[in-house]
């Protein structure tokens, strides 16, 4: 089974609700996390899901985090990854043990595309990765 096929048949936590901390100050980023659609344009879509769910210091983990890196949708991943407490699986390049802190400021009132930017390296990493 495919990434898509699970965004589809499961649509990751769509189901569920975002974190009541979960504010942002970039509105785009915020539709985005909303919507679903983004996850069918992902690098991993076509790729077995089962690398995104090993174990964390797996080959098959580091392969997948490779993936992540390189993709044009990282930040947004990584979004929803904190905005729905995501518990298992690499997204947007981060392990379940990376994120938890991500969780935690938010939690505690940070805006979620503040932390996802300083996590991903900051704007400067954002516009190089957009070109």
């Amino acid at each position: 089974m495919t990434r898509q096929l699970v965004a589809d048949g499961v649509y990751q936590r769509q189901y569920g609700n975002q974190l009541a901390e979960a504010v942002y100050t970039d509105p785009t980023l915020s539709r985005q996390v909303m919507g679903s659609l983004w996850k069918l344009d992902g690098a991993c879509t076509d790729r077995n899901e089962a690398d995104w769910f090993d174990a964390e210091r797996s080959l098959a983990t580091r392969r997948a985090r490779a993936v992540c890196f390189a993709c044009p949708l990282q930040r947004v991943c990584l979004a929803s990854a904190i905005a729905y407490a995501e518990e298992f699986g690499v997204w947007g390049g981060l392990t379940p043990s990376e994120r938890e802190p991500l969780m935690i400021a938010v939690a505690s009132g940070l805006p979620v595309d503040v932390v996802v930017d300083r996590a991903l390296g900051g704007r400067e990493a954002r516009r190089a990765r957009a070109s």
